[in-house]
């Protein structure tokens, strides 16, 4: 079985490094929203999403001068020493306006590390077995995510935010040092100048995907994955909360609802691989669509009804989120670096999407209703996954 090699490879390398990403990530994500009210002292925060996803989008339109000029293994190093400084120096000024613009950096941060680990894993990726690399990459990812939620929460409710930020760039030094030791002479750039080149235009990237209209339509349905989450991520708990529940058992639930990522990711790489994406694309926007329906419909008084609601939510996301980097990365290869780049950015854009259109509908809807919007958005994914031409 592929755990029983996973420090002895580079792939496998990078199966540790997914796992420490996730759990850094997930570690601060999901409070996120409830300190930016705690700092700000606003009940309202889209403004803040705003302004952090609007600059990674800007950083992620830069990331293939960066890795032209740094290389693969260099530009991920730097992206994560910018994170875990970022996440230090936040745990140190948490409970004011400075913590709050160094956790915007951050994020920004890790919008640039996810596109640059996406890069890495490409450089060991062929065709046949993308399914199954990806599948592998993101089983471990969301292993890392699984406790994170429950022991952020615990320490939040316990001590502070900052002492959450302060575990996180631990483990963000972490990353740092296994990729040094282990990649730092290879892949030191992908041309052979260490020189910036222009960054792609809108208009060389649509004339670039044109060719391939496949490519434009799962960066659309990535988008949507995205909406989701950011919609949940950010609404989720705040509608917990408002019920009364406390950020430990907030916290237990988001944890337990992240089990589906780690037990179907993995075989369902190997079954895109085999039989291909498009029919694991439409049961998993069927599955989530129904879940945000169910939240915007059914009354929040339980746990156990609570809970089993997000697991359908995230079963689908789980059986998408594989479908989705399988499909893509097998339209890709490394040299298509501006492609990469532009694929990531749909984190930034559907939380810009989420923050601004969803911001302004919750001054005049119930929370409730904001999740039978999202259905509605997410039903509008089934057009061009119906067009969409499968990989096998």
């Amino acid at each position: 079985m592929w755990y029983k090699n996973l420090i002895k490879t580079k792939l496998g390398w990078l199966g540790l490094v997914s796992f420490l990403l996730g759990f850094q990530l997930s570690f601060t994500l999901y409070i996120l929203s409830n300190y930016f009210q705690k700092v700000t002292g606003f009940e309202r925060v889209e403004w803040v999403f705003i302004l952090i996803y609007g600059l990674s989008l800007w950083a992620l339109w830069k990331f293939p001068n960066f890795i032209d000029y740094w290389g693969r293994v260099k530009g991920l190093f730097v992206f994560l020493g910018g994170r875990a400084l970022a996440l230090l120096a936040a745990s140190l000024f948490w409970d004011n306006y400075i913590g709050l613009l160094l956790i915007a950096s951050a994020f920004i941060f890790q919008a640039l590390l996810m596109a640059g680990f996406d890069l890495l894993v490409e450089s060991y990726s062929k065709d046949a077995v993308t399914g199954k690399i990806r599948g592998r990459m993101l089983t471990l990812m969301n292993l890392g995510f699984l406790p994170a939620p429950f022991f952020a929460g615990f320490l939040v409710d316990r001590i502070n935010f900052g002492v959450v930020f302060f575990l996180a760039s631990l483990v963000v030094f972490v990353m740092a040092i296994i990729i040094t030791f282990n990649f730092s002479k290879e892949h030191s750039t992908l041309s052979k100048k260490r020189t910036a080149k222009k960054v792609p235009t809108l208009s060389s990237i649509w004339r670039k995907i044109k060719k391939q209209p496949d490519v434009l339509r799962i960066y659309f349905l990535a988008l949507l994955l995205q909406v989701f989450y950011a919609a949940t991520v950010v609404y989720v708990p705040l509608v917990l909360l408002e019920s009364g529940m406390s950020w430990e058992v907030i916290g237990m639930l988001l944890t337990a609802m992240l089990i589906p990522f780690v037990i179907v990711q993995y075989p369902t790489g190997i079954i895109c691989d085999k039989k291909g994406e498009k029919e694991v694309l439409f049961f998993a926007l069927l599955l989530m669509t129904i879940s945000v329906m169910a939240l915007g419909v059914i009354e929040l008084s339980g746990f156990w009804l609570i809970l089993l609601v997000l697991l359908i939510g995230r079963t689908g996301a789980a059986l998408f989120e594989v479908a989705r980097d399988s499909y893509f990365y097998k339209k890709v290869d490394t040299k298509d670096v501006d492609l990469i780049s532009f694929f990531r950015s749909d984190q930034s854009l559907a939380y810009i999407i989420v923050a601004f259109i969803f911001g302004i509908l919750s001054f005049f809807l119930e929370i409730s209703t904001l999740f039978i919007v999202l259905a509605v958005f997410l039903s509008v994914g089934f057009i061009p996954l119906i067009k969409i031409k499968d990989t096998n």
